[in-house]
């Protein structure tokens, strides 16, 4: 298959239309059409279709995508790589991450980035996600994971939805005798532990105050401090669940059932700049593929 055929085809997919994925290609809107007129005649199915004055793409035109991004970042990166060889560079790859990231998906991402491209060179840089866009914007980092929108001007691929739980030390549980514990049975009793998500904090404790709630809070503003506290007794609080499953599992901590409160569910970025370099395109395609996402 021709790799620009298959670039045009993920452009649209990423942009939309054909005029806006011609512009991400530095291409004429015509020579796009061409490419996925001449791809669609390559493959003998129809993979994209007319809705109004808009191309979209049929379900076999998604299934393709899949495979192109794959087809595509591994033609650039033997690319990339064989003339990094000849300078004598080694390729490298600066990750921004923030702590919370950092102790649960990261690795595992990583770690398929280095299958698929075993020749990077990988820097991680842990920091808030307060800063971790920042470091994307000024150039000290090339892709960034991050628990916040990125800042306006860089591309952001929400790739996870984490919902929120409110988790009570093993102390708590015990005064239950052995029963489920719910929200009536720690707040307002127990500290409340705030303002460890700048993004799900502000709208929950408003909610939580109007409805009587909360007596005693303790601003901690770091999730796995958060997590360590609520161990320890000194509170409850609402946390992501991918921050407090291992502790949940091994009975350190116990989920407090809050059925009449809407709880809110925290999303995953990854932030890259406009125009990202081959290697932070490798890694926005491993993270597509982990997530199921097109």
């Amino acid at each position: 298959m021709d790799i620009d055929r298959l670039e045009s085809l993920v452009a649209l997919a990423d942009a939309g239309s054909v005029r806006a994925a011609a512009r991400a290609r530095y291409v004429a809107a015509s020579t796009l059409s061409t490419h996925l007129r001449e791809l669609q005649r390559e493959v003998g199915v129809p993979i994209v279709e007319r809705q109004g004055r808009q191309l979209v793409l049929t379900a076999a035109g998604v299934r393709l995508v899949s495979q192109a991004r794959e087809i595509v970042a591994r033609a650039a990166a033997a690319l990339e790589s064989t003339r990094a060889t000849g300078r004598g560079q080694s390729p490298r790859l600066t990750v921004a991450t923030s702590p919370l990231l950092a102790s649960t998906c990261v690795p595992r991402l990583l770690c398929r980035l280095l299958a698929a491209a075993p020749e990077t060179e990988l820097v991680v840089r842990v920091a808030p996600s307060e800063a971790v866009g920042e470091m994307i914007a000024r150039g000290d980092a090339e892709v960034a994971f991050s628990r916040l929108a990125a800042p306006a001007g860089l591309d952001d691929l929400v790739f996870e939805h984490d919902p929120v739980v409110l988790v009570a030390g093993d102390v708590a549980a015990r005064d239950t005798d052995g029963g489920p514990v719910t929200l009536d049975d720690v707040l307002p009793r127990l500290p409340l532990l705030v303002d460890t998500h700048r993004g799900y904090w502000p709208g929950l404790l408003a909610t939580l105050q109007r409805r009587g709630l909360v007596g005693r809070t303790m601003s901690v503003g770091e999730t796995g401090a958060a997590k360590r506290l609520v161990e320890e007794g000194l509170g409850v609080s609402f946390l992501p669940l991918t921050a407090v499953r291992h502790e949940l599992m091994e009975g350190r901590l116990t989920e407090v059932l809050a059925p009449d409160v809407p709880l809110p569910v925290a999303q995953s970025h990854l932030v890259t700049p406009a125009g990202a370099g081959l290697r932070a395109r490798t890694l926005a395609l491993v993270v597509r593929r982990a997530f199921g996402l097109s």
